[in-house]
């Protein structure tokens, strides 16, 4: 019998003629029932009519050589029969065949023919044992090639392509009569690499993961790793065996790899990742830059190698947040270069993670050392220029009394001394004093807004309004003033003295801006009812003069007004103090208006989820 690896071979090598006839008088299946039976039959006849002594029996070896050939279900037994058959026949001849030589003699001939028949029928159910192994093996060779999902093909010494599996016509998208018998070059983007395979594999050499390109036929071309190497047939080329492996997307990851991390290279931003025991992974050239140390002094080191000591609690505190809920953190804080100097820098901490599990932290980190210092020199000098605006506007105060007393003086003293003109001037002067008081005091308080400390509760806004709108309407008497607050403002988180000055100056603009009104209408209420949010926005909205939205930018700039005095009393400080309480707030205030169409002021805080008071619609007729 052939070995396994002699069958495994002969297998392989004959995958291209699809069969291999094990012996060469093997039969084909052409053979048939009617031949088999009719052949038992003749050679019976022929024996019963010749005499004994002619070897007629040898004849029989014949049906068992065409039952050899036949498929059928169960071959060992098949053929155990037909050699039964054939020995019966051979033992009836005897009885019906004339006398040519002594009966003894021809018996024991005719025992044997019997044994020759038996021992070729044993030795024919050996080799069909055989093929019918090789069949299996060659139908599961056939299977595993067929059904492979890698692709495969053998090719000639001059690149003719033999056979190929579905998985690699698949790949390309070409059908059997495509691609088989054609020459590889044909599918191949680059003729040199194919050129360098086919030389490779002629001098005997074994290919492993030679990546290549193949040109698919909707004209689009597959990264491809290929496997080769060939069958050799008494030292000449048989054929190549390649296994080709899509390597397409794994090229585009790359492609994709290489470019992120050329993006994260060049980044003047510190890029770190580090594994969950805080063990450093990569380290970018921004890190490198910004810490001092290179990346081979870095990687594998403990990420504490940068964090000073005093922030060490703050670091371990981060990354279990980072690790434990799997979402980003923010900080700004204190790192330490290679030669001991602290830098100020702003962190990003974020999880990697994969299909939800995680590989580690990734650390972005901005040197805001510029930043500091500019912060720094900032709110220094606006601290000296808060004290400065206080001392002065302050020191101010006595030059103006002196000057409303002497204007007082002259005009109680002197007055009928005075002529009209003298009198004009008086008035100009008084009246310009007393502006210049409303400055100075308007300039303290916005002053007094970034020194002052804030005491933050809930509070019910309607309250706060009502209060600002009593004191107010004592200085419009006799105007038709219809004031409506819209029930149930949500409370917010706020200061109570600067909140109520904050709604005396928007109640008061909106007051000042109704005056031409014969009807003014000012309605107070807020929005972002229909969803949930941290903050509420409240609105004040009038039927006054407006304003031209393309100026808005001014309203609440200090000393700035889209009115003049004479139309409009008023510093121009007012909407300045709204808008700076707002910001100490957190939040911020904005209008919209038009002009002789109203105007719409709004202001937004934080909210609290308190439900306390109810809404007021008051309206004021002749000062009431």
């Amino acid at each position: 019998m052939l070995s396994r690896p002699q069958l495994f071979e002969n297998m392989t090598q004959s995958l291209h003629r699809w069969r291999t006839p094990l012996w060469a008088f093997t039969p084909g299946p052409r053979w048939t029932w009617g031949v088999l039976v009719l052949s038992i039959g003749g050679i019976f006849f022929l024996d019963s009519v010749t005499p004994l002594g002619f070897v007629v029996w040898m004849l029989y070896l014949f049906p068992l050589w065409i039952a050899s050939g036949m498929s059928v279900r169960h071959p060992s037994s098949f053929i155990f029969m037909i050699g039964g058959i054939c020995a019966g026949m051979m033992l009836l001849g005897f009885w019906v065949s004339p006398l040519g030589i002594d009966r003894t003699i021809g018996f024991t001939n005719r025992l044997i023919g019997i044994l020759a028949v038996g021992m070729t029928t044993w030795s024919l159910r050996q080799l069909m044992e055989q093929r019918e192994i090789l069949h299996r093996s060659e139908a599961e060779l056939r299977d595993f090639v067929e059904g492979a999902a890698i692709g495969l093909h053998g090719e000639s010494s001059d690149g003719t392509i033999l056979w190929a599996n579905q998985a690699e016509l698949e790949l390309l998208g070409y059908s059997r009569e495509e691609y088989v018998g054609h020459s590889i070059r044909e599918f191949h983007a680059d003729p040199l690499v194919v050129e360098h395979i086919l030389n490779a594999l002629s001098a005997g050499h074994t290919l492993y993961n030679y990546e290549a390109k193949l040109l698919c036929k909707d004209g689009t071309t597959r990264d491809v790793s290929i496997v080769a190497n060939v069958s050799w047939n008494k030292g000449r080329f048989n054929h190549s065996r390649c296994f080709t492996r899509d390597i397409t997307f794994i090229k585009q990851a790359e492609r994709q790899l290489a470019h992120l991390a050329a993006i994260v290279q060049s980044t003047d931003d510190a890029v770190i990742s580090f594994s969950p025991d805080s063990r450093i992974l990569t380290w970018n050239k921004g890190a490198e830059k910004l810490l001092g140390w290179t990346e081979a002094q870095a990687v594998g080191q403990p990420k504490w190698l940068f964090v000073p000591d005093v922030r060490l609690k703050e670091s371990t505190a981060l990354i279990e947040t980072v690790l434990r809920k799997h979402i980003p953190q923010h900080i700004e804080t204190q790192r330490l270069r290679k030669d001991g100097s602290p830098v100020d820098v702003s962190i990003t901490l974020s999880p990697v993670l994969l299909k939800g599990r995680l590989l580690g932290v990734c650390e972005t980190m901005r040197d805001i050392t510029e930043r500091k210092r500019a912060e720094q020199a900032l709110l220094e000098a606006n601290e000296e220029l808060e004290a400065f605006s206080y001392t002065v506007s302050h020191d101010l105060r006595a030059p103006l009394r002196s000057i409303n007393g002497f204007v007082k003086i002259l005009i109680e003293d002197h007055g009928p001394a005075l002529n009209d003109e003298a009198r004009r001037c008086l008035g100009i002067i008084h009246k310009g004093a007393h502006r210049m008081g409303e400055l100075i005091d308007d300039l303290l308080t916005f002053s007094r807004l970034s020194r002052s400390p804030m005491e933050l509760r809930s509070i019910d806004p309607t309250d706060i309004i009502k209060e600002a709108w009593l004191e107010l309407r004592q200085d419009h008497e006799g105007r038709t003033v219809e004031f409506i607050v819209n029930d149930d403002l949500p409370r917010c988180r706020a200061d109570r003295r600067l909140l109520k000055q904050a709604w005396v100056n928007l109640l008061s603009n909106a007051l000042k801006y109704t005056r031409p009104r014969a009807r003014a209408r000012i309605e107070i209420g807020w929005s972002g009812e229909d969803r949930p949010s941290k903050e509420v926005v409240y609105w004040i909205r009038d039927n006054g003069v407006g304003f031209d939205q393309r100026y808005v930018h001014k309203l609440f700039a200090v000393f700035q007004r889209l009115h003049r005095a004479e139309e409009f009393e008023g510093t121009g400080v007012g909407l300045a103090i709204v808008q700076r309480i707002a910001k100490r707030h957190g939040g911020r205030a904005w209008a919209e208006g038009r002009v002789d169409g109203g105007a719409t002021f709004s202001m937004m805080l934080e909210r609290v989820y308190e439900h306390d008071g109810a809404g007021i619609h008051l309206s004021a007729v002749g000062g009431r």
